[in-house]
Formats: structure tokens, C-alpha cells, sequence
């Protein structure tokens, strides 16, 4: 026989050794092993600060700890005007009013001391 024909016939049999192999393991034969990643386990859960609602007042609200650590938050839209501190090469650096989507996103910030209920205006 021909080189060719040996070749083709090789490689007819290896494609249907593959997918003999594939079909057993979709199929869920237990003859053929499959190697799989194990699913790691969470060292910590992540549990979301809750947004605190100032009361509807003028006056300004401090960040808390609690605020600042927060590693989430919750994605409700009850905007605050934060003052946070610039950074500046000369001073005086006078702080700007920036507008969060809530109290939780202001003081993550770590520039933001204090915030009040409402957008900048």
C-alpha cells in the first residue's frame, strides 16, 4: 500500500479514538476520568453596610468606621453632597462639594470627612 493510504487510515482511527472519548464523557461514562478545578471555598463572607438615611437636616454627618471599611455597597440611589478634601501642591487647598450616589459611596471615599442629605448644588 501507499504511504498516503497508511496515513489516512492512521489518522481516520485516531479521530474516532477522539471522539470515542469526547462521546464517553459527555455522556457521563464512568470508565473515563476527567480532571476537573475544585471550586474554592470563601475564607470570608461579604456582608453589605447598610446605607444610613440622614435625618433632613442642614447639618453635615460624619463618616463612621463602620462607613469607611465598608467592603460593599448596597447600589440604592439616595444621593448625598460630600466635602472632600483636595489634594494640592500649594496651599490653601480649599475642599470641593461632590455629589455620591449614597452615604456608603461618600465615605469610602478616603478625602470625604463628613456629607449631607441631597445632591451638591
Amino acid at each position: 500500500m501507499n504511504k498516503k493510504i497508511y496515513i489516512i487510515i492512521a489518522l481516520s482511527v485516531l479521530a474516532l479514538l477522539v471522539a470515542f472519548i469526547l462521546a464517553a464523557g459527555i455522556n457521563g461514562d464512568k470508565n473515563i476520568v476527567s480532571v476537573t478545578k475544585p471550586t474554592p471555598t470563601p475564607t470570608a463572607t461579604l456582608t453589605p453596610i447598610p446605607t444610613l438615611t440622614p435625618t433632613p437636616t442642614s447639618a453635615a454627618i460624619k463618616c463612621l468606621p463602620e462607613q469607611r471599611n465598608a467592603e460593599v455597597c448596597t447600589a440604592d440611589f439616595n444621593p448625598v453632597c460630600a466635602t472632600v478634601q483636595i489634594q494640592c501642591i500649594k496651599a490653601p487647598c480649599n475642599p470641593i462639594q461632590e455629589t455620591f450616589s449614597n452615604s456608603c459611596d461618600a465615605c469610602k471615599n478616603p478625602l470625604v470627612d463628613s456629607y449631607i442629605a441631597g445632591e451638591c448644588k
